[in-house]
């Protein structure tokens, strides 16, 4: 224990205030040498032209981004709405005549001529849509006969054959879509308000649209014909094979369509000016269908639609950004971290 203390009182004596304040700093070192030197400031030089040419200017990292939010409206309107006379079965390829039973080597249904009321189910829906286009129509009774629905033996049965249809024309109903869209930097607007475009498969805006079509035309809505959407999305024809079922053709089985809403003010120096794309996506390998069960005089007897067709779904995605300071200075610092490696 003596040995101990003595060691510590001895050390103890060692110490001095300078030697308590003491510290470690980095030695620098000037080297003369013309060419390390010239690879030394060039590089710095591409460091700071890097910053602020790329990064800050051309990226335009002294912007906060932010994605919108907003709502879609999307209605249809039939060719015989308008005032117009859709063909006649006998120039539809897939609606079945007594001389005619197939087409693409897919079955032929007899073809309903139905407006935009009986075609769209349900009614209305929050940013999406589903369009029929194909139905098949079952009838339905309790059985057994007599029986009711409070009892657990009760229970519906199909008396009949199915009968099978086709939507005829649906390519050519017209699909208005209205869309706005908020950020909480105070940043929005109305589609009617903005420049847009509709862009196909491979990248590039559709042009030739049909006649009374519009898209992207400020002060008008936006009108474009169904086909002209499935075409975007990089499908050839309804009549050409499912991806989820190889017996059945897409208007046979249905198919599901994403319809991106990208919004941006970063294409230009203007933050003030705001555009949209559209660009469809077809999700590959899906169907969709609704079951619609129709009830007649009562309960005891009910009719089936069961509905295939394109189920559209409508995304708002895109980034709006605004000047922000604090967001071009991290970016600033963070770049200058460079010139310390």
């Amino acid at each position: 224990m003596g040995s101990c203390c003595g060691r510590v009182k001895s050390s103890l004596k060692g110490l001095t205030l300078d030697s308590l304040l003491a510290y470690n700093t980095v030695k620098i070192v000037q080297i003369n040498d013309k060419r390390l030197g010239l690879l030394h400031y060039g590089m710095m030089v591409l460091i700071i032209c890097y910053i602020l040419g790329f990064s800050i200017f051309w990226q335009q990292r002294y912007l906060l981004l932010e994605t919108p939010v907003g709502s879609v409206r999307a209605t249809l309107q039939s060719p015989q709405t308008k005032g117009l006379i859709p063909p006649n079965p006998e120039a539809l390829p897939y609606c079945g005549l007594t001389n005619r039973s197939s087409y693409n080597n897919y079955t032929d249904f007899p073809c309903l001529y139905w407006d935009e009321d009986l075609t769209v189910y349900p009614a209305i829906e929050q940013s999406a849509m589903f369009i029929t286009t194909r139905l098949s129509v079952s009838n339905r009774t309790l059985s057994p006969p007599g029986c009711s629905l409070t009892s657990p033996t009760c229970h519906y049965t199909q008396v009949g054959n199915t009968a099978e249809y086709y939507i005829a024309n649906i390519e050519n109903f017209t699909l208005l879509i209205d869309h706005a869209m908020f950020t909480q930097m105070g940043i929005q607007a109305n589609s009617l308000h903005l420049p847009g475009a509709l862009i196909d498969s491979h990248g590039h805006t559709v042009n030739n649209l049909p006649i009374n079509n519009t898209v992207g035309v400020q002060g008008r809505p936006d009108i474009v014909n169904l086909g002209v959407v499935i075409s975007a999305a990089g499908i050839g024809s309804l009549d050409q094979q499912s991806t989820s079922d190889g017996k059945r053709s897409m208007r046979n089985d249905g198919i599901v369509l994403l319809v991106f809403i990208k919004y941006s003010n970063t294409f230009s120096w203007n933050w003030n000016a705001l555009r949209y794309r559209y660009h469809v996506t077809w999700v590959e390998g899906t169907k969709f269908k609704v079951t619609q069960p129709i009830y007649t005089k009562d309960e005891e007897n009910i009719r089936v639609w069961d509905r295939h067709g394109i189920r559209l779904i409508f995304l708002q995605v895109g980034e709006l950004g605004k000047f922000d300071f604090q967001t071009l200075l991290l970016t600033f610092v963070a770049g200058l971290g460079l010139l310390t490696a």
